[in-house]
């Protein structure tokens, strides 16, 4: 049965991601926390979303722009660092309590959300997307939603936006 869940999860978030560009680990955190303690889902679920990662960087890797990508990472992986220690001290209570609520939170911006992201975001938006992010990637391996609207909003073209995303994720993990 474990290995059955495992399956399940790998596949629906490898459909999310090559769909959408990000949303793997989502789908596999709603599974995998019911037979593995959270910080281990949070990273077999990484491990898990290597092979999708890896596979459209090479697809895309033309429109790779490393300017757009250098900045966001290193504020992104510093409070990612030490968001993972957190993890360890925070009871689990309230793991799950966050965990629920940055899932009902990205549900409904999601949901309700209908302006799109067709400018770039102020820098001071764009600085609390990356802390967000990092900080949800430490503790559970979410971090993709308000990293794919960054790079959303700085794309000129469909290639240029998962060349971007995917790149960032594959250097995050």
């Amino acid at each position: 049965m474990t290995w059955l869940i495992v399956a399940l999860a790998g596949l629906l978030g490898g459909t999310v991601q090559g769909l959408t560009g990000f949303g793997a680990v989502i789908m596999m955190m709603i599974l995998l926390p019911n037979i593995l303690p959270i910080d281990q889902s949070a990273g077999v679920a990484g491990v898990m979303m290597l092979a999708s990662v890896s596979t459209l960087v090479y697809r895309y890797h033309h429109a790779i722009k490393f300017r757009q990508i250098i900045l966001p990472f290193l504020i992104y992986a510093s409070v990612a660092t030490g968001s993972v220690h957190l993890g360890h001290v925070l009871d689990v209570h309230l793991l799950r309590l966050l965990l629920g609520g940055l899932l009902v939170g990205l549900s409904l911006y999601f949901t309700l959300n209908h302006r799109g992201s067709t400018q770039p975001f102020p820098w001071y938006v764009a600085g609390c997307f990356m802390i967000v992010s990092g900080f949800f990637n430490g503790l559970f391996g979410i971090g993709g939603p308000l990293m794919a609207l960054y790079f959303l909003s700085l794309a000129h073209s469909m290639p240029e936006y998962l060349a971007n995303l995917q790149t960032f994720f594959l250097m995050a993990n």
